[in-house]
């Protein structure tokens, strides 16, 4: 349960960051993201009790993600030499179904926005520290920047 919430809260801090990640590995077969393509997150929703739905954006890569897209459409004479685009499959938004049990989503993609918070989660040093835990770390230590400074703060 515990993993359970803290996928939750960074699923949903990639959807509240507007992140952009980097697929690292193909989530589904008929999917149009390949590994190195990237997009925006714009949504996520959590199903059911097994699943999220995570909705992203390539409009913005789309120069970008043309080199990684692999010809593995099949043509009329059943040849798979055509790519989603070619094929007439691609999509500028489109959905991915993450298993909330076996699928551990850092093998699927991962945040590349340097700006983002996710971002940054990424990047801390303490790895078994929660998301939750990791904000509020940063919260108290804006506050005491903020305190040293002099600016005006407001109690937690």
């Amino acid at each position: 349960m515990i993993k359970e919430v803290k996928m939750d809260q960074y699923l949903k801090s990639l959807h509240v960051s507007n992140c952009v990640i980097e697929f690292k590995k193909q989530i589904f077969e008929d999917g149009y993201a390949m590994p190195g393509m990237l997009a925006r997150v714009v949504k996520v929703t959590n199903d059911d009790d097994n699943l999220y739905r995570i909705y992203v954006n390539y409009s913005e890569f789309e120069e970008h993600n043309k080199a990684y897209e692999e010809a593995n459409y099949y043509d009329d004479k059943m040849n798979p030499c055509l790519t989603a685009r070619g094929a007439g499959w691609y999509n500028i938004e489109e959905f991915y179904y993450l298993d909330k049990e076996g699928m551990n989503y850092r093998d699927y993609f991962i945040p590349v926005d340097s700006d983002s918070l996710i971002f940054k989660f990424e990047q801390r040093e303490n790895k078994d520290q929660s998301y939750i835990e990791w904000l509020e770390e940063r919260a108290k230590w804006w506050y005491k920047l903020n305190e040293s400074s002099g600016l005006p703060t407001e109690k937690f």
